[in-house]
């Protein structure tokens, strides 16, 4: 078995525990298992490369293997663990976030555990079986030569003239740094792919009838085909009558929706945002009054739109503000499909009788009103049973529209008495439109406006911006009026604050974890100061490539730190031991790292080779998988390098201090550390 057979076995292992936990396979497990792939590799990398030194001098199998696993199992159980413990946290995670995201740490934890078991029971058992049946690596062995010849130059340079290798380590957390505070990194959370379906909002004026609005549909359903190419659109539906929002159903008959299912790309479609920007200018038809277009997305809402709530006044003026807003807001760049539900109303008509001409009449006004509200609303008169439910069985007059009612009015009514008189004279008519939906906020009346932004050009937060600034305008000219934001941004706050508290507790576990293996307090710090130079790789790659900062990419980097780490936890147990040999601190660190060149050289190419394709879009761009694979080529394209030369340096800087307070530097290591920087 090589080492890159213990990733499959890894990855059984695994699926085998989700299975028997009840887990599906679904996005959030691809995801553990894309960010932890390396992990195991590099743990398996680690070992036989220990295993093949020892038997490149001669050693038997046995004791090959025997002396391979005193060298390099406790670094190796470390750094395993120090992971676990990075991803332990993400488990606890409240709220919707957390349940969603629950699996990927599991994920990750489980499959930790199975490559630990393998590497250091599975890989050494067939070694020992199996070793003499490999091949002899000559040409590995002089790659591996040249590597190390040319890396101990560089490194000895970088001992002899350390400030450059540190600026530029500094100048790169700068950079990093400029880039999220000025969002030249964009952050889109929840990006994903969309969907190939999307739906276009139709909202027609408020006392239209259902079939004049599925008419109005069907025109927007032929719009949205005469873009389409031959075999572009493999169905499309019109409704009227209700409109499906990603939170609720609305509804009402002056409403419609087209829902439109594209064809793969695969098959010569184009992308959801090219079709849809194509057929956005087309979307005008006759007497509507509001068209909009809804993209959906597989995944958590990617908030590319906002929810805006305005309440304190009455509904006329709350109306009024929400149009006000809508047009500055449609006027604003970045923004589209704009629309308040303030007109999301039912036409009514409203018949109001004269007490004074009841009264001439001889008819009781209140009788009257009572026989008029029986004839339209119904009365009980029984109930029945269906199945288990009891219903009220209503006797009411036929309904009748606008129309209807004026020929009712203007027909002579015979009174029991033998009179007749006219009913235009004991009613007064007139039409009113009474809110679709009641919506109140802290008990008061609320009008809701939503409005979408292009997050390829407006942050969230800039958005959010852009909204205080047009009510800022506009507020002086609705005194009572006040805004406030939709609830669903403040909880997706909440969850991504929770997430960061919860990877700061899984940093700080894994520091007191290597503080217990090492023994010692600053000697942790020197291990994972790798992880913010992988961070500033990613923040870095994300800036180069153009790719968003999503919620992916933070369990990305999770899982990089853990690999920059383990080849940080190894390099620094390497020097440990040759300083408890009795090499000086420059030595230990300088042979130290020259010994796990090769195995980090061999986990960073592997995992690149892996995800470069992901990462640069080679095989199409991915709003879920791009960011985190350029996350991790990034990153590691960063942290390697910046592990092999600034770990040895801090390494040995903190070795020859804790010497000297010790009373234990040899007279020929400060004598070295003088020559070198001398």
């Amino acid at each position: 078995m090589c080492s890159s057979d213990l990733v499959p076995f890894a990855l059984a292992s695994m699926f085998l525990a989700l299975y028997l936990l009840g887990q599906t396979l679904n996005v959030s497990v691809l995801l553990g298992v894309a960010i932890v792939l390396g992990i195991p590799l590099d743990d398996a990398v680690v070992v036989a490369d220990a295993i093949r030194v020892r038997l490149a001098t001669g050693m038997n199998r046995l004791d090959a293997v025997t002396g391979a696993l005193k060298e390099v199992a406790r670094p190796v159980t470390a750094s395993v663990f120090a992971t676990c413990l990075a991803f332990a946290p993400l488990l606890l995670l409240p709220g919707l976030l957390g349940r969603f995201m629950f699996v990927t740490p599991l994920t990750v934890i489980v499959t930790l555990v199975a490559s630990l078991i393998a590497s250091l029971w599975l890989l050494p058992r067939h070694v020992v079986a199996w070793g003499d049946k490999e091949p002899p690596a000559g040409w590995r062995d002089r790659v591996g030569v040249w590597l190390r010849r040319h890396y101990g130059r560089l490194l000895a340079r970088a001992f002899r003239h350390p400030l450059p290798v540190m600026t530029l380590f500094n100048v790169l957390f700068l950079v990093a740094g400029l880039s999220l505070a000025l969002e030249w990194v964009k952050p889109r959370w929840f990006a994903s792919d969309p969907l190939r379906v999307f739906n276009l909002n139709l909202q027609m004026p408020p006392a239209t009838g259902m079939e004049a609005t599925l008419r109005a549909t069907r025109a927007l359903e032929r719009v949205a085909r005469d873009v389409a190419r031959p075999g572009e659109v493999k169905a499309s539906l019109a409704m009227a009558g209700l409109q499906f929002t990603p939170s609720e159903m609305v509804l009402g008959e002056h409403l419609g929706q087209v829902t439109v299912s594209l064809a793969p790309e695969s098959m010569g479609a184009r992308p959801v945002a090219d079709f849809v920007a194509a057929l956005r200018p087309l979307l005008k038809v006759a007497g509507a009054e509001n068209v909009s277009v809804q993209v959906l997305s597989a995944d958590l809402p990617m908030l590319s739109s906002l929810t805006l709530r305005l309440s304190g006044a009455p509904l006329a003026e709350l109306s009024e503000a929400a149009q006000a807003l809508e047009r500055e807001l449609a006027a604003t760049p970045g923004f589209t499909d704009v629309r308040n539900d303030a007109t999301f109303s039912q036409p009514r008509i409203v018949l109001k009788v004269d007490a004074a001409a009841a009264a001439h009449a001889g008819l009781d006004p209140f009788k009257l009103a009572a026989l008029i509200r029986l004839h339209f609303e119904g009365v009980p008169v029984g109930k029945v049973m269906e199945g288990e439910e009891t219903l009220n069985v209503v006797v009411r007059g036929q309904a009748l529209d606008e129309a209807g009612v004026r020929r009712l009015l203007s027909e002579t009514w015979r009174l029991p008495d033998g009179r007749e008189i006219n009913p235009g004279e004991l009613f007064s008519m007139q039409f009113e439109n009474t809110p679709g939906e009641l919506r109140r906020v802290d008990g008061k009346r609320a009008v809701s406006l939503h409005a979408s932004f292009d997050q390829d050009h407006v942050t969230a937060r800039q958005a959010v911006a852009a909204v205080e600034g047009a009510w800022a305008k506009l507020m002086a000219n609705h005194p009572g009026v006040r805004l406030t934001q939709g609830g669903e941004m403040e909880d997706v706050k909440t969850s991504l604050n929770d997430l960061l508290r919860y990877l700061m507790l899984g940093f700080f576990l894994m520091y007191a974890w290597l503080a217990g293996q090492f023994g010692r307090l600053a000697l942790p710090l020197v291990i994972l100061a790798t992880a913010p130079m992988a961070l500033a790789g990613v923040v870095i790659g994300l800036l180069v490539s153009g790719q968003p900062i999503t919620l992916y990419t933070l369990y990305g980097c999770v899982a990089l730190t853990g690999v920059a780490v383990n080849a940080s936890i190894v390099l620094v147990s390497a020097g440990e031991d040759r300083l408890a040999l009795g090499m000086d601190p420059l030595s230990a660190a300088f042979h130290a790292a020259r010994r796990r060149l090769v195995p980090i050289i061999i986990t960073t190419l592997t995992v690149i080779g892996g995800l470069i394709s992901l990462a640069f879009g080679w095989g199409g761009n991915s709003l879920l998988w791009g960011p985190l694979a350029s996350a991790i080529v990034w990153g590691l394209a960063v942290a390697t390098p910046l592990t092999l030369f600034v770990t040895p340096l801090l390494h040995a800087s903190l070795m020859r201090g804790r010497l000297r307070r010790e009373g234990r530097e040899p007279p020929e290591a400060r004598r070295r550390h003088a020559e070198i920087h001398g």
